[in-house]
């Protein structure tokens, strides 16, 4: 039986944030998996076009993928999305992978779940532990995710909660898109009487988002605004996706698909 499987992102034309994330987590999926042949799709058209244009490296979409995989014999077929929340990305993902399903040959089509599924309590912690080296012990920590407009942000008030159940009660989650805001976060700083932070990205690539909106020196970023604000800032630079025990954390995401029948 030909057995595929399909990791799909948002992508990245960052090309050193797409070597450190994206294919070190499909070198560790194509290393468990030998008996699967390996896929890559990026959900944006636009970071499509800009790495053929700029690096004449060609992605295809997840509908595009999935047509080559059915045109090619497959059997059986994994969808590992790279989303940190089940938002609209997962949710367009979600449709179009039902889609494909009306339509399709394959015996066996799994959709995986994203990072953190709200009420997956299980879920959540196994998330948190595969994070923790980024997590420090001596400073706060705020987190900069991407956000969603979706309901799913509900997710981050959860995992908030979960880091106080592992007894780290210093982490603040914001959201470039959605709440809370890096306004809400900084009222909750200074209620909190925090003077001194670590500012890193709550993201599986650390890429436009993080190196711009996070970490940059212009006027917008939470790095700026932050420090206007008073606040001592250090910044960690690193993307989830650069994390060996989150690469663990997927593969296991992987073996459940795997198994549900």
């Amino acid at each position: 039986m030909k057995k595929a499987i399909l990791i799909v992102s948002n992508g990245t034309s960052d090309i050193e944030a797409l070597r450190t994330s994206i294919d070190k987590i499909e070198e560790k999926v194509r290393e468990e998996f030998k008996d699967y042949q390996l896929f890559r799709a990026f959900s944006s058209s636009r970071i499509i076009s800009k790495l053929k244009e700029k690096y004449n490296i060609v992605v295809s979409t997840p509908e595009e993928t999935l047509d080559y995989i059915e045109q090619q014999g497959f059997e059986e077929l994994i969808v590992q999305p790279l989303y940190i929340l089940c938002g609209i990305e997962y949710e367009m993902l979600k449709n179009t992978v039902e889609s494909f399903k009306t339509k399709s040959n394959l015996k066996k089509i799994v959709l995986g779940k994203s990072a953190l599924v709200f009420g997956d309590e299980k879920r959540t912690f196994n998330f948190i532990e595969s994070i923790k080296e980024v997590i420090p012990t001596d400073k706060p920590l705020v987190f900069m995710a991407h956000g969603t407009r979706s309901l799913s942000g509900i997710c981050y008030e959860d995992l908030s909660a979960s880091f106080k159940a592992f007894g780290l009660n210093n982490i603040y989650i914001g959201a470039v898109e959605g709440t809370p805001s890096i306004y809400e976060i900084i009222k909750n700083l200074k209620k909190d009487k925090i003077k001194e932070l670590i500012l890193a990205p709550l993201l599986i690539v650390a890429g436009y988002h993080a190196k711009r909106d996070m970490a940059s020196s212009i006027d917008t970023s939470w790095k700026s605004i932050l420090q206007l604000e008073g606040f001592k800032v250090e910044v960690k630079l690193r993307g989830l996706g650069e994390i060996d025990d989150f690469h663990d954390f997927l593969i296991n995401s992987i073996r459940e698909s795997i198994k549900n029948k």
